[in-house]
């Protein structure tokens, strides 16, 4: 009788033990899974950032382009009408 009520003691509290590894193991599990979800969520939002930064500097580079060609042409256009009026 002692034999078979300590038996029953150890397996319950075997049970016992795999319950709490399990438990512990969906933890670990969970925590993993968030912290990649959240890895994620910070990478896709630098690139969003990076993106943005990008088109806003080709956007300043278009417009400095189109000025330096409008000067260009400023510059061709008085050379132009020097030359035709004797200026």
């Amino acid at each position: 009788m002692y034999f078979k009520l300590r038996d029953e003691k150890v397996n319950y509290l075997r049970k016992i033990h795999r319950i709490i590894f399990e438990l512990e193991k969906r933890k670990v599990i969970d925590d993993k899974k968030l912290h990649k979800e959240e890895r994620d969520k910070r990478n896709q939002e630098t690139r969003m950032l990076l993106e943005q930064m990008e088109t806003v500097h080709k956007d300043q580079v278009e417009l400095l382009k189109d000025k330096i060609r409008n000067q260009r042409d400023e510059r061709h256009v008085a050379k132009v009408s020097k030359g035709l009026f004797g200026f």
